[in-house]
């Protein structure tokens, strides 16, 4: 009986199984996410919401991180194991404070509207099993355009 049993069904459902793999789901690294800048001669402070950040893969698909906010680290996430060539940073209530360029004084921006910045890596970012950190410099000198007001 035993033998009948498992003729009829043991062996056809290993063949369904083996034709329907399920693929194995993607490791998972822990990366440190920061962002900063070095100083610039007119802008005193920047301050802005990072409401998200997208990595872009190698493969053509991406990673959304939903952040909270913050600033500098912005945060610990846990982020698939991969090779990453580009970043989108999306910001706002964006605040600059500047120094006017024609009569010195310190002046204040606030920018309302959302923001997205695109960071394509010059050579591409592999993250493997290890933790690691991953350091956006915002370049402000050259991202932040001061006029004589």
């Amino acid at each position: 009986m035993l033998l009948v049993l498992a003729a009829c069904g043991g062996g056809n459902s290993t063949n369904n199984q083996s034709n329907n793999q399920i693929p194995p789901a993607p490791q998972f690294s822990t990366v440190q996410v920061n962002v900063g800048d070095s100083p610039s001669d007119r802008v005193m402070a920047f301050a802005t919401n990072i409401t998200s950040m997208t990595l872009n893969n190698s493969n053509g698909t991406t990673t959304m991180m939903h952040l909270a906010g913050t600033m500098q680290p912005i945060n610990v996430l846990s982020i698939p194991q991969g090779t990453y060539t580009a970043a989108s940073i999306t910001m706002s209530s964006t605040v600059v404070t500047f120094m006017d360029p024609t009569t010195h004084t310190i002046m204040q921006k606030t920018v309302a509207r959302p923001s997205t910045a695109n960071v394509s890596f010059s050579s591409p970012m592999t993250l493997g099993s290890t933790p690691m950190m991953v350091s956006f410099d915002m370049d402000m000198s050259n991202s932040v355009a001061i006029d004589s007001l």
